[in-house]
């Protein structure tokens, strides 16, 4: 999403690009959040508690852990509340308090945000777009992610093997980017010659 924000400032600037998008569109985030956390506010924290204690303490976060993790913070009322109870019945990490706080706190503002997201803007993106999409995807969704409605142009949908992480790792993704990079250029640089040659 901020990816094609700053595409759509540099465009009102006068200035074209080439967007690529990893494994995201603002309809595919939202869809996928939707179903992984929810919408509902209390839900939504709750899952969010849940995937953490997940991601920070994966051989203590067993279905009982986290059965009970639910009910202890479920009754509190706010994020605040739920973080700090979070935090207290978390194991020992290498991390301090406040930085896990900031953590939780930057998680669910980012996650809001997503959750909350809608394009303003009455134009679409008129530079080149590329969606590197992985192959192992759980979600039915469009092939573009739903980009067709945001571009100008038809997307360029390049499947990956892999999942939403190990996707970035796949020397196959720089292929496609650098390749695209190097024929912009190329063309960039023979425009240039003709119109040189044309003086």
């Amino acid at each position: 999403m901020v990816a094609m924000e700053l595409a759509m400032a540099l465009e009102a600037e006068g200035r074209e690009g080439h967007l690529y998008l990893v494994d995201s569109s603002p309809d595919f985030l939202q869809s996928v959040q939707e179903r992984s956390i929810g919408n509902n506010e209390d839900q939504f924290e709750i899952n969010l508690m849940c995937l953490m204690f997940n991601l920070l303490a994966p051989h203590e976060a067993t279905p009982a852990a986290v059965s009970q993790l639910v009910e202890k913070i479920k009754p509190l009322k706010s994020w605040d509340e739920r973080l700090e109870h979070f935090i207290r019945m978390l194991p020992k990490t290498d991390h301090s308090v406040q930085h896990l706080k900031a953590v939780g706190t930057a998680s669910y503002i980012r996650l809001k945000a997503m959750s909350n997201y809608k394009w303003g803007h009455k134009t679409t993106i008129k530079s080149p777009t590329t969606l590197l999409r992985s192959t192992l995807m759980a979600l039915k969704t469009e092939e573009d992610y739903g980009l067709s409605k945001y571009c100008d142009k038809n997307v360029e949908v390049h499947f990956v093997v892999g999942n939403h992480v190990t996707l970035l790792d796949n020397k196959h993704s720089a292929t496609i980017i650098n390749r695209q990079a190097v024929d912009n250029e190329a063309t960039t640089f023979k425009n240039t010659i003709m119109a040189e040659d044309s003086k």
